[in-house]
């Protein structure tokens, strides 16, 4: 995958109406992305294309702009799967062209870092390179998360005794410039042995009010259930949350409940690992 700071990225509003855009991802001689649509916030495009901030409104565009709207051009590029095709990927290094980093302790003015406040003038400038070129930056106005503590199960890994717990983040609904995305979320429930036999309700938290999931008969841990309408909100509608089933055992030994898995694993062996081969 190219590195996103030697992307060439032009971008523009087009002239049949103000908001509509067109942007690009050119890395060169490796790849072109150009998208074209309307977006339903013009005035944040605007505002980015007159600072130039190109490669910002050509990730705002692809991800957020009107679907019908929407033209996507891709040029594949390099194969890396397919050796022998025409537009293979390069795995020989004494064929890739020299390319030299920019140097550390210069600023983007040219001047050499040779004080403590330099250091500091460019230390902003690479936080701000990595922001805008590489990691992406969170929104201002991104919502704010709150984490509760759902369950706790303690197991063995290598001989070893870990703890893992479980949290359930709640996001506070955030009005951010580009339109709202439906977002699944997904939970581990845990339900005891009894509960995973013999079925019952189970109390599952969410994002509003904690709801009742019917747990059939039978059910086996890893086993996913679908609550529509109980993940993040989007325009018109919700994402799901997605309920996965985790048989918790009792804590400690419990001779009663061994005794009756020993008796029951002599009547009914089976084997859950038959298809592993």
């Amino acid at each position: 995958m190219p590195s996103p700071s030697t992307a060439i990225t032009p971008a523009s509003n087009t002239t049949r109406s103000p908001d509509v855009f067109v942007a690009a991802l050119y890395f060169p001689g490796i790849q072109l992305l150009v998208v074209s649509g309307k977006y339903t916030v013009p005035q944040l495009l605007t505002e980015r294309v007159n600072k130039k901030e190109y490669r910002d409104v050509y990730l705002d565009l692809n991800g957020a702009s009107v679907a019908e709207s929407k033209v996507f051009i891709e040029d594949p590029g390099a194969d890396g799967f397919n050796r022998d095709a025409p537009n293979a990927a390069n795995r020989d290094e004494a064929r890739v062209g020299s390319y030299t980093l920019p140097p550390l302790l210069v600023d983007a003015a040219g001047r050499s870092v040779t004080s403590e406040s330099g250091w500091h003038h460019r230390r902003r400038e690479i936080v701000e390179l990595f922001d805008s070129r590489m990691y992406g930056r969170v929104p201002d106005n991104a919502p704010a998360i709150r984490w509760d503590f759902t369950a706790q199960e303690t197991h063995q890994v290598g001989g070893i005794s870990v703890v893992t717990r479980h949290y359930l983040g709640h996001a506070a609904i955030s009005y951010l410039s580009s339109p709202p995305l439906a977002i699944d979320l997904r939970i581990d429930l845990p339900v005891t042995l009894y509960e995973a036999v013999l079925g019952g309700k189970v109390r599952v938290p969410t994002l509003g009010n904690a709801v009742e999931l019917s747990v059939p008969k039978n059910t086996s841990s890893g086993r996913t259930f679908r609550l529509k309408g109980k993940g993040l909100p989007k325009a018109g509608g919700t994402g799901d949350l997605f309920v996965t089933v985790r048989i918790m055992l009792p804590d400690g030994n419990d001779a009663e409940l061994e005794a009756l898995m020993e008796k029951w694993r002599d009547q009914h062996p089976y084997n859950p690992r038959s298809g592993l081969g």
